[in-house]
């Protein structure tokens, strides 16, 4: 942790020793070709009574020998002062600039830092400090730029970073601020999910969802080169996860992913033909779902009665359904042209024991709102639902993320997440994992830009432990 203060190596070096009553005197760093240790005494042994005695480098006495390593410059001015006892690190240690400004200065008891530790710059501004207790730090640790401003604050709880982290550029404005729990990053902001794997710079990325242990996942991606949208598969192994590949059942455009609570149907959104259909050359999604057949999938299916068809004239988002998304319930949610003059309303309809589809019905307001009202997934629990919407008055901007929680009558007044989670771009597709500890997302907030110039979006997640949802 602080290596480099503890044994340092010189040139071919001597230690004298002085022997007296009480104590005997060690080195236990060699920095300059001579070290003089001084011993400690009461006054009624002040006097050496034993000449100095000359121990070579890498003699064995060394390592018992107690009392106060020396070191000056050639100029005459302190180099260091340490103390040691019984071969071990002990007490106040010292070091100097060679003008006499203090570099560093630190408390060690039995070979383990206790105490105060404090680094200086040249110009003897406070570079950096903390405490430690048996070599282990604890409390707030800070670092400063040379011109006393703090530049970082660590908090530490039994040696491990617990708390927020802290940084400030030099004129203190702050930077970024990490929380940390039991020495593990928390994710109480958003963050790319799997950046470079998952999350690219080069194709837009959204729609993702898991199968129930966790370990395999589908998202949508979209290239950067114009071709249309597919779904990809990615498997978790002791690596990480696998560089996503098209999912064998994705032959047209497609999206929007999403795997059924149990893991035996996966829903998705497509412009495939629908069967006995001609296609309308039409931008036409429907919802498709398929039965989970040992460890892959069967023939897609279009979900009968829900799906209704594109036709000359239809303008979008007439007839065009899209992000299905199955909750613990049997619910399937839906998105697409609602009852109200302009936007999309989120849907419902639900698996029935043959396994077809009753006949949907609109959501009303709450949570359906005035404009576009998209993907909405219920939490592992079934109590939340969250969803993308725009046109609200309280919007950060482009689309937001919103929250509802379940009721004896229906869902509560949708609430926006706020800054926390949202940001003044497009932020949508939300799902949840397995296990509900994190909501993730598609946003194009990142700095990313397309041949066209247009953002790119990309998968962020959070724990939905920090989620700021004010409480019924």
């Amino acid at each position: 942790m602080r290596a480099g203060f503890r044994t340092t190596t010189g040139g071919h070096a001597a230690t004298k020793i002085a022997g007296f009553s009480s104590f005997l005197m060690r080195t236990i760093t060699l920095f300059f070709p001579l070290l003089i240790l001084l011993g400690w005494s009461s006054p009624a042994n002040a006097q050496f009574t034993a000449p100095p005695l000359t121990v070579p480098e890498g003699d064995p006495r060394a390592d018992t020998l107690t009392g106060l390593i020396v070191r000056d410059y050639p100029s005459g001015q302190p180099a260091l002062r340490r103390l040691v006892k019984d071969g071990k690190a002990e007490g106040q240690w010292l070091e100097w600039y060679p003008d006499g400004t203090l570099r560093y200065r630190a408390d060690w008891k039995d070979n383990m830092g206790e105490g105060t530790w404090e680094y200086f710059y040249p110009n003897g501004q406070l570079r950096s400090v903390g405490v430690y207790e048996r070599d282990i730090p604890v409390g707030l640790h800070y670092s400063y730029h040379p011109n006393g401003q703090i530049s970082r604050e660590i908090p530490y709880l039994n040696g491990k970073l617990h708390g927020i982290e802290r940084t400030y550029d030099p004129d203190g404005t702050p930077l970024t601020a990490q929380r940390f729990v039991d020495g593990k990053r928390a994710l109480d902001r958003p963050v790319l999910f799997a950046p470079g794997v998952i999350s690219t710079t080069t194709n837009n990325e959204y729609h993702l969802s898991f199968t129930p242990d966790g370990n395999t996942l589908y998202l949508c991606r979209r290239k950067t080169d114009g071709s249309p949208q597919k779904i990809y598969v990615s498997t978790r192994g002791d690596a990480g996860w696998s560089p996503p590949t098209v999912a064998d059942f994705s032959t047209g455009t497609d999206e929007a992913p999403s795997v059924s609570p149990d893991g035996q149907r996966l829903y998705f959104a497509s412009t495939r033909s629908l069967p006995g259909k001609a296609k309308s050359g039409l931008f036409d999604m429907n919802l498709w779902v398929m039965d989970r057949a040992g460890e892959s999938w069967s023939t897609p299916r279009p979900l009968t009665g829900v799906n209704q068809t594109m036709e000359a004239g239809t303008q979008w988002p007439e007839r065009y359904e899209s992000n299905p998304h199955e909750g613990k319930d049997g619910n399937v949610y839906f998105w697409t042209k609602g009852k109200n003059k302009s936007g999309t309303s989120i849907y419902q309809t639900r698996r029935l024991a043959d396994g077809k589809y009753a006949t949907p019905r609109e959501l009303p307001s709450p949570p359906n709102g005035p404009g576009y009202d998209l993907a909405a997934v219920i939490s592992p629990d079934g109590n939340l639902m969250v969803f993308a919407s725009s046109g609200r008055p309280e919007s950060y901007g482009g689309e937001d993320l919103y929250y509802s929680f379940r009721t004896a009558e229906g869902w509560s007044k949708p609430q926006n997440f706020g800054p926390v989670v949202n940001s003044g771009r497009y932020d949508a597709s939300p799902s949840f994992s397995p296990d509900g500890k994190y909501l993730y997302f598609a946003s194009d907030r990142g700095p990313e830009r397309d041949a066209d110039g247009e953002p790119i979006w990309s998968i962020y997640y959070l724990e939905t432990q920090y989620l700021p949802i004010l409480r019924r």
